[in-house]
């Protein structure tokens, strides 16, 4: 079976994916990632193919904002209208090209 894992953001989103990719890899699985062109020598690096993915790219100048109450009707309005939505639209059209 061939896997592609995707994530949206930076390190922060593909790393935690690594350990699930070497097991589905280890288990006989062919793995790629679709990531942001800023992040295509990390996967490369950790031994994945990377396919790039168009639409937002990493920021070298990180908006920090404070930690928010949590509401998880906002949060799931995040995931469901960013990345889910917005982002995975922009994302797949890039990977279909």
């Amino acid at each position: 079976m061939r896997v592609l894992f995707s994530f949206a953001g930076g390190s922060g989103h593909f790393l935690p994916l690594v350990p699930l990719a070497r097991a589905v890899r280890a288990a006989g699985h062919e793995i790629a990632f679709a990531g942001q062109p800023a992040m295509i020598a990390a996967v490369e690096a950790a031994g994945f193919a990377a396919f790039a993915t168009g639409g937002e790219t990493l920021r070298t100048d990180p908006v920090r904002t404070p930690l928010l109450t949590y509401d998880a009707t906002q949060e799931d309005r995040a995931v469901r209208d960013g990345f889910a939505g917005r982002t995975a639209r922009a994302r797949a059209a890039a990977l279909l090209d």
